[in-house]
């Protein structure tokens, strides 16, 4: 830009000021669009399997412990996926199964031990980002050598790991660096201390093995949770589903009298039409503020005693439990 030789040094310091400037706005003009685009293409890349994932030290779970641990002290609930391995599943049928257990029965974490169910139940729950209820985790819980970062890539957000194998800290570092969560599985409080020792004290997600069903199993929890530090938390095991009565229910009430933030409902679904009814039944008498009369409403249905409306849960039948109960039977009758 040329400029006139009779023009005050003010309007030529002016002058040369302006141009530096619209060189500089043109810069970052055609510079940022650049950065942006690299950014959101790097967190599309990243959300694409993983719902609950973070950078955490060795044998913890933070992302989970915030999700299961309230601080209204209120019951979460979490349930095993275990399908017969006779059954072959309609298509899709999985999609509908996590959607329901989303949506309506309210559970906060689904446990499953096959990597191709995880990898299925994980798709579905990503569809639920954004929305409420969000996802929720899918969590590993097998006695089977798994590939860990298959089951990472498959979507899981934690791995259960028995406290008591000698491979127990070895496997937690390789989860760890594969991005995933651990739950340790200890039934003992010696069992519990050496996790913590193993882990510097940073362990803070136990999950009680122990039938709270009898008194030896009851007895054994508060001495467990004894040793825990304040900052993590337990999850109580039922081992037994659609008991007499729902005794369950006040057996699960138990384990959250004790001392456990969350209460984990062994072989809950099992791939048949109950599946959701039973997760709700069990959701909502678990975090139900009533005890022995706790009641529910809008199961439907005359071979499993559901007549809709509002029972008792001492009316509650289920179908399962018969069917089991007539296959006992027959075989007890073809061994006599």
């Amino acid at each position: 830009m040329a400029v006139r030789k009779d023009f005050p040094l003010l309007w030529k310091l002016l002058i040369a000021a302006s141009g530096v400037c619209a060189v500089t706005f043109v810069d970052a003009f055609l510079v940022a669009p650049v950065k942006e685009v690299t950014k959101t293409t790097v967190v599309s890349s990243e959300s694409a399997t993983k719902l609950f994932s973070s950078t955490t030290p060795i044998g913890t779970a933070p992302m989970l412990k915030s999700l299961l641990k309230k601080p209204s002290k209120v019951l979460t609930v979490g349930v095993e996926y275990y399908p017969q391995p006779s059954d072959d599943l309609p298509e899709g049928s999985l999609d509908v199964l996590s959607m329901k257990l989303r949506q309506q029965a309210k559970v906060s974490f689904i446990s499953c031990s096959d990597l191709n169910t995880i990898r299925l139940l994980s798709k579905e729950q990503e569809t639920a980002k954004g929305n409420f209820p969000g996802p929720i985790p899918i969590i590993c819980d097998s006695e089977s050598s798994m590939i860990l970062e298959d089951l990472s890539e498959a979507g899981a957000s934690a791995i259960v790991i028995d406290a008591g194998s000698k491979d127990a800290l070895s496997i937690a570092e390789s989860a760890s660096s594969n991005d995933l969560e651990i739950v340790w599985r200890v039934s003992t409080a010696e069992e519990a201390n050496e996790v913590l020792k193993s882990t510097n004290e940073q362990a803070d997600i136990f999950m009680l093995d122990v039938r709270a069903d009898d008194d030896v199993g009851m007895a054994m929890i508060p001495q467990i949770i004894d040793v825990l530090p304040k900052s993590s938390m337990a999850i109580g095991t039922l081992h037994d589903p659609m008991q007499e009565d729902g005794a369950e229910i006040e057996t699960g009430k138990k384990l959250k009298s004790l001392g456990c933030a969350s209460v984990y409902v062994k072989r809950a679904c099992i791939g048949d039409k109950e599946d959701i009814d039973y997760s709700s039944f069990v959701v909502g008498g678990l975090t139900s503020k009533a005890s022995k009369e706790f009641k529910f409403s809008g199961l439907t249905g005359s071979t499993n005693g559901h007549f809709g409306g509002v029972q008792a849960r001492s009316s509650i039948k289920w179908e399962r439990t018969r069917l089991s109960v007539e296959r006992n039977d027959e075989i007890n009758h073809d061994n006599e």
